[in-house]
């Protein structure tokens, strides 16, 4: 939504920690259906939090469960919920308040010109890294630039490539990319288990005889900025497999789910931002298909900027808090 591009922005941490309890006050309470339907909120259990990017629920006494998505869709979705509110006070501040009465504005008045460009937002993004450097694969495989990088599609590529016309040249390689700010999870958490969703937006093609190297393989990835990947951020993804999915089990028309193995977990950032990339196999161990002249394969998903939260992807967290006693024993709560 092309009009909440910019402003949307003041509905951050801070805001969402001093209005938590309001705000789980209508999600939980008698108008749950209708608050959660305008929020996007898909599920039907009881918030004990909600935030930017995330809303958490209890599993048990000890247990909870959090789902972060790539960008901060509750602070686009409350402002849109407060749309026509947002402009009434911004005007009343900027036409009357703040130049004869500055004592009570509402603070609307000066938030003007200071939000990041689409596609990117409260530490996070997602999107896909495009090389077109040919002519052999180790010339699009081992680049440490890609030619493009794309933040703000409403669907896109996990990974594509293409092979030239000639023998054994290899035109095209591009990977995915997740970044979620999971900091609220908090350093004091231990997590049982987490999952990467992933909404096939279009079926699978693969038009090349063997397709054993084109499972999807979600790795590591460590870009210079979590908040706006760039083109030289092409070799920061890693090569040890979080989760794998066989080719034809990826589906569209709903979401694939990517069990995140020990090290996956490992990779989450409890305090910060978790950084994630998809790769083809056949990229991930570094061996090229067996070469045909000119074809192609990709798998397609659903991004972050699309306007459906059904289509985005999402990371679900399953962890315990635990603290210290206070005679020094780590006890769960």
């Amino acid at each position: 939504m092309a009009r909440s591009s910019r402003y949307w922005k003041f509905f951050n941490k801070e805001w969402f920690s001093n209005n938590q309890k309001k705000l789980l006050w209508w999600i939980n309470g008698p108008l749950s259906y209708i608050v959660r339907c305008f929020l996007e909120i898909n599920t039907k259990e009881k918030l004990e939090e909600i935030g930017p990017n995330f809303y958490c629920i209890d599993k048990n006494s000890s247990q909870k469960c959090s789902r972060f998505y790539s960008g901060d869709v509750f602070s686009k979705n409350v402002y849109r919920i407060l749309f026509p509110l947002w402009w009434f006070f911004h005007f009343l501040d900027y036409l009357f308040v703040d130049r004869f009465f500055p004592k009570y504005s509402f603070g609307f008045s000066s938030l003007l010109d200071v939000y990041p460009a689409a596609g990117s937002g409260g530490g996070s993004c997602d999107g896909r890294m495009h090389i077109f450097a040919g002519p052999t694969w180790s010339s699009i495989h081992d680049a440490t630039s890609c030619d493009n990088t794309y933040l703000t599609a409403t669907s896109d590529y996990l990974w594509y490539v293409h092979s030239g016309i000639n023998n054994n040249q290899w035109d095209t390689m591009d990977r995915g990319f997740f970044t979620f700010n999971t900091s609220s999870i908090t350093s004091s958490a231990v997590i049982s288990s987490a999952s990467l969703y992933i909404y096939g937006f279009s079926t699978q093609v693969c038009q090349f005889t063997d397709k054993s190297g084109f499972s999807i393989d979600v790795v590591s990835f460590t870009p210079a900025d979590v908040d706006s990947v760039a083109n030289e951020d092409y070799d920061q993804c890693g090569t040890v497999s979080f989760s794998n999915m066989a080719w034809g089990d990826y589906v569209a028309g709903s979401y694939n789910v990517f069990v995140l193995n020990s090290s996956g977990i490992a990779n989450i950032n409890k305090t910060g931002v978790s950084c994630f990339a998809t790769r083809a196999y056949c990229d991930r161990v570094n061996t090229a298909p067996t070469w045909e002249s000119s074809k192609y394969g990709y798998s397609k998903a659903g991004r972050a900027d699309n306007s459906t939260l059904g289509f985005r992807p999402y990371l679900e967290v399953t962890y315990d808090l635990i603290t210290p006693s206070t005679n020094g024993n780590i006890i769960i709560v």
